[in-house]
């Protein structure tokens, strides 16, 4: 009788073992379902400097604090969720406009970026645009927006609806104009 009694304590011992591992086994499978798809699909990448070039030449510089590399099958993109700067550079690698905002995603697949919150555009010329969201086409290599804008320049202070540039942000247009004030000409209290 003691000789089945330690067969039967072996058994339920043995039981015991199976199911406290299966148990484990459960939950870190459970673990494992519960790590998103999304989080093994985006890389954190922290204190980001890229530069992009055409034809051997620095084209632009962009700096952020943090980005993700959303690496998702036909779904690419680059997410700036702190902001970004992007320094726009000339043949002679100097710099000809520089963009900053709060907030920006690169659709890759589309060559577009979308830019957004405190948008701030300024060339070397002096000219500032200021709007909430800007569109960056890679391809066409055009800023443009349908957006309320601000446009500041040496001599004028222009508002509107639309704009289109060039990436440099050195010829550009506003497609509706509603004001449009000579600096010289407005009083510091305005």
């Amino acid at each position: 009788m003691n000789k089945n009694l330690n067969n039967h304590q072996f058994l339920v011992f043995l039981l015991f073992l199976g199911l406290m591992f299966s148990s484990c086994e459960s939950k870190i499978a459970e673990m494992q379902r519960e790590l998103s798809k999304q989080d093994l699909q985006k890389e954190r990448i922290e204190e980001v400097e890229m530069f992009y070039s055409d034809s051997a030449i620095v084209r632009m510089r962009i700096q952020a604090p943090l980005m993700f590399n959303h690496i998702q099958a036909g779904k690419e993109k680059k997410e700036f969720p702190e902001g970004l700067k992007v320094d726009f550079f000339n043949e002679r690698a100097t710099v000809t406009s520089t963009l900053t905002a709060k907030y920006a995603i690169q659709h890759q697949r589309e060559n577009r970026i979308v830019i957004q919150k405190n948008v701030v555009v300024k060339s070397v010329n002096g000219e500032m645009l200021e709007t909430e969201e800007l569109i960056w086409d890679e391809l066409h290599k055009e800023l443009y927006t349908d957006k309320a804008v601000k446009i500041s320049t040496k001599d004028e202070l222009i508002y509107g609806y639309g704009f289109r540039s060039n990436q440099e942000f050195t010829e550009w247009k506003i497609n509706k104009v509603n004001g449009r004030f000579n600096v010289d000409n407005l009083d510091e209290d305005f």
